[in-house]
């Protein structure tokens, strides 16, 4: 896994921490808080230890149609009033609590899983046959093991899987419905989980902010090994990433293949046109417009507009083969917007492209602005220069790269400087 190809996702997730903490997500940290401390192997108690240990986990594991927890205590409480059946459900869930370790990887850890799933299931089949699904999948044993050994194992959801490994190049192998994906998922984790502790170390900000929230109330777990982060920064991308700034655009934001229709056209291939005349009075309707908003609308599709030409960059140059390059694409509008140029690319031998990104819900003739320094940087560094014309982005983005020299397009002045006393 490629830190640097994480890196627009990496950079909103440090700046977002402390909210999404305190607006949504800190209940994960007291989930598991919560279950440290009730939890004790004691075989005698175990209904009553489950039911307090994941009190706070109720979320996480039922949901309108599956009912993960409730029948999971639905199970043991069973058991412990028809003693006579054995093994009993109470058995299975301690085995599968105490019976699988830290330490346990690969063949060893599914072989377990899936006996625990299997007795499970033959025991509701047998002895509950009213409740039709026993509801205890991989998902819910992930959770499971998660709270019994926080500093190992991670909650797995398949759709977040899928979606996560496809913004990083499906790196790890999927099958659907096969227990295996658990494994990859486990391994996709892992290195992540060491990408995030070095960002931690390199970025005094994030280590503050991260710290200073699970340590601000003794309900949270503290979390050592940033294995609740690492979780928490798979679901965070994967759903609040796409609602978050850019609205209704988010979605628009990554590209997922390069299948996007692109075409290349030199600035001294194209037309220029004279928009000088003036238009007649009377000519238009005068109209209330709010200003404010319409500049916040267009900042937000400007941004989702670069943030889609930087995926785009990196992929189209990890498909040339080139992922040397692809590590040093740059966002440089995002930290730097006094270059004249929003990205920093490269063309597949190397050599530097200078990409200016124009954004537009219209089609390929819909006008756009340029700046003086953007327009200056055009003229000084026509052979590096590429305007990203992206259009049609909302339905479905299209890409026009314009080479060269902008000046050459007779661009037309729209505001003036005004200086006074």
């Amino acid at each position: 896994m490629d830190a640097e190809l994480l890196r627009p996702y990496l950079d909103w997730y440090k700046a977002n921490f402390a909210s999404i903490f305190a607006k949504h997500e800190d209940y994960k940290w007291e989930s598991i808080q919560t279950f440290q401390e009730a939890y004790l192997p004691d075989k005698a108690n175990y209904l009553i230890i489950l039911k307090e240990g994941f009190k706070r986990s109720e979320n996480l594991l039922n949901s309108r149609s599956v009912y993960s927890l409730g029948m999971m205590l639905d199970i043991t409480k069973f058991s412990q009033s028809h003693p006579d059946i054995q093994p009993s459900g109470l058995d299975l869930f301690y085995e599968l609590f105490e019976g699988i370790s830290p330490e346990d990887t690969g063949d060893v850890l599914l072989g377990k899983i899936s006996s625990f799933r299997n007795q499970i299931r033959a025991f509701v089949k047998a002895n509950q046959p009213e409740k039709h699904n026993d509801y205890q999948d991989l998902h819910a044993v992930s959770v499971y093991l998660n709270h019994r050994y926080p500093d190992r194992f991670y909650m797995y959801r398949t759709s977040e899987f899928m979606e996560f490994n496809a913004l990083i190049g499906n790196e790890y192998p999927y099958k659907w419905g096969s227990d295996r994906n658990y494994l990859a998922y486990l391994d996709m984790c892992d290195d992540l989980n060491a990408i995030l502790r070095q960002e931690l170390e390199l970025d005094a900000g994030f280590r503050l902010a991260v710290e200073t929230a699970v340590n601000s109330d003794s309900k949270y777990f503290k979390d050592v090994e940033r294995r609740i982060l690492t979780q928490d920064f798979i679901y965070s991308v994967t759903r609040y990433y796409k609602m978050d700034m850019t609205g209704r655009y988010a979605e628009q934001m990554k590209t997922k293949s390069l299948t996007t229709k692109v075409d290349y056209v030199a600035v001294e291939d194209l037309k220029p046109k004279d928009h000088t005349t003036p238009v007649a009075a009377g000519s238009s309707t005068p109209s209330k417009t709010d200003y404010v908003l319409r500049q916040k609308e267009n900042n937000r599709l400007g941004a989702a507009g670069e943030q889609w030409v930087y995926a785009y960059e990196k992929k189209r140059l990890l498909a040339a083969g080139r992922k040397d390059l692809a590590k040093k694409v740059e966002w440089v509008a995002q930290k730097d917007d006094s270059k004249g140029y929003d990205i920093l690319s490269f063309d597949e031998e190397g050599n530097e492209l200078f990409i200016e990104v124009k954004t537009t819900n219209g089609g390929i003739k819909t006008p756009f602005y340029l700046s003086a320094l953007e327009m200056a940087v055009s003229g000084s560094n026509a052979a590096k220069y590429r305007l990203y014309r992206v259009y049609d982005f909302l339905k479905a983005p299209k890409l026009r790269v314009i080479i060269g020299n902008i000046g050459l397009l007779n661009p037309q002045p729209t505001n003036y400087i005004v200086y006074t006393d």
